[in-house]
């Protein structure tokens, strides 16, 4: 009895008298609860967005270094079709006024398969040239060959080289020599085909079938040359 009277007397009677205060009071307790619980959920939410975006960055890049792998892998398996082309020159000042000019090719082959190369005459090309700012044009081409055999005096056999094999970690180097009359910039390309198991591999690539490589050399008549 005493504790109805009491439950009365400082609950039921303050809050029928104060009721709005009151309901107002209870509105505000029961938003704030009800934000807490949004704010947290949010933060949950976002927490767990975050941790999911930087786990799908991690996978992206395990991904990735899977298939770095994994190509890696395949190129060993498959092999790789690599040289290295060098062209080197030495001019010399002839007797009968012109230039002569001594090309040497260097290849390696640096890949992991055999090096096959093949050409119809002369995988060498000597373009003279003329030139104005970045344009360059061919005015004559000299085309000479790699021979085997040469021409001498208990012979008249002629034989030309048209074909390179280099195998793995192989070294050779082709020796070309050409007459230059005029002095000017001249533009030197080496260029030949290459075995048909390449070629097919290439071409699904969308590169170019051929081992290419190309130089400028400025030939320069002697201080001491008369002038024609």
């Amino acid at each position: 009895m005493g504790f109805w009277l009491s439950l009365k007397t400082h609950f039921l009677e303050p809050w029928k008298k104060n009721w709005a205060e009151t309901l107002h009071f209870v509105v505000i307790a029961c938003s704030i609860l009800i934000t807490g619980l949004w704010v947290f959920y949010t933060f949950h939410t976002l927490f767990e967005k975050d941790k999911a975006e930087v786990d799908l960055k991690n996978t992206q890049l395990e991904l990735e270094k899977k298939k770095s792998e994994l190509k890696e892998l395949q190129d060993k398996i498959a092999g790789t079709d690599s040289s290295n082309i060098e062209i080197s020159t030495e001019i010399i000042d002839l007797k009968n006024g012109k230039h002569g000019v001594i090309i040497t090719v260097s290849i390696q082959n640096t890949g992991t398969n055999d090096v096959d190369m093949y050409w119809d005459k002369s995988p060498l090309t000597i373009y003279k040239t003329a030139f104005k700012e970045d344009k360059v044009k061919g005015l004559k081409a000299y085309k000479p060959y790699i021979y085997e055999t040469l021409q001498h005096e208990k012979s008249d056999n002629i034989s030309f080289n048209k074909n390179l094999y280099l195998l793995v970690g192989a070294k050779k180097s082709l020796s070309f020599f050409v007459e230059l009359e005029d002095q000017g910039l001249y533009y030197i390309t080496f260029e030949s085909k290459v075995q048909n198991s390449l070629k097919k591999k290439l071409e699904k690539l969308d590169k170019s079938a051929n081992w290419f490589s190309s130089q400028y050399i400025y030939v320069k008549d002697s201080p001491n040359k008369t002038p024609k």
